[in-house]
């Protein structure tokens, strides 16, 4: 049986701190249909040495200015040519080195436009939610995107609306979702997700940009909820330093 072929995509700016650990976690995946895309923000901070470091096993590297992390993640997807994509950006890591055979190991029906597992991290498995399981309507994703592989095919349709800051990622599984394909959900740690990341720190316009992604009334409801996000995001930042 042919192997679907899975595009990792690394999307870096100046992370000459981090993004080896990212390579190597990819290039030692023991899958043997990985296509490996970098798009790099033009860094100026050693970050393409390292990535040129290991060129022989990296398919593809783009280094120009871009627009924004979901710019560079638009051009990710357009360079991508395996059946699945998943976002590994600087930074993250996979679980552990069989993490794309064990997703993989059986055929995936041709329904299926999302396959997601659970990501680790520094507080234990991250057990949430997915979204599309809560009767609630004005609820987050509850899927890390790090976690997720989409249909290639369907990725290069949506592509990340831009307009989104914080929550594009929401915005395309969302669609996927109202046009019918099938989520299919694995019991298999993914990634390691680290919880003060980008959308954690900018947990007010996630909610902002969440409730108009499910087209949730600005009711009372509404409101009280974004009071309660605000205080706990001030909480945090404080607690943070």
């Amino acid at each position: 049986m042919k192997k679907d072929k899975v595009t990792v995509v690394t999307v870096a700016y100046n992370a000459a701190d981090c993004i080896e650990k990212t390579i190597l976690s990819v290039i030692g995946q023991t899958y043997s249909n990985i296509e490996y895309i970098i798009i790099d923000g033009k860094s100026t901070d050693g970050t393409l040495d390292l990535v040129n470091k290991y060129s022989k096993k990296i398919s593809k590297v783009i280094s120009e200015k871009d627009n924004g992390i979901f710019d560079a993640m638009n051009k990710g997807i357009s360079y991508a040519t395996g059946d699945w994509i998943i976002f590994m950006n600087a930074g993250d890591t996979f679980y552990d080195d069989k993490v794309i055979e064990k997703i993989l190991e059986e055929k995936i029906d041709d329904n299926v436009g999302v396959i997601h597992g659970e990501v680790n991290t520094t507080k234990g498995i991250l057990k949430m939610v997915p979204f599309y399981k809560r009767k609630r309507k004005l609820v987050p994703m509850g899927i890390c995107h790090q976690s997720i592989f989409v249909r290639n095919e369907l990725a290069k349709r949506i592509l990340f609306d831009r307009k989104y800051k914080v929550a594009a990622d929401y915005n395309m599984i969302h669609k996927i979702y109202e046009m019918g394909y099938k989520f299919l959900h694995k019991d298999i740690v993914v990634a390691n997700y680290d919880l003060r990341g980008f959308s954690a720190r900018n947990a007010l316009l996630q909610y902002v940009e969440t409730a108009e992604i499910c087209m949730a009334r600005k009711n009372l409801s509404y409101y009280l909820l974004y009071a309660f996000v605000f205080v706990k995001s001030i909480i945090k930042r404080i607690l943070i330093g």
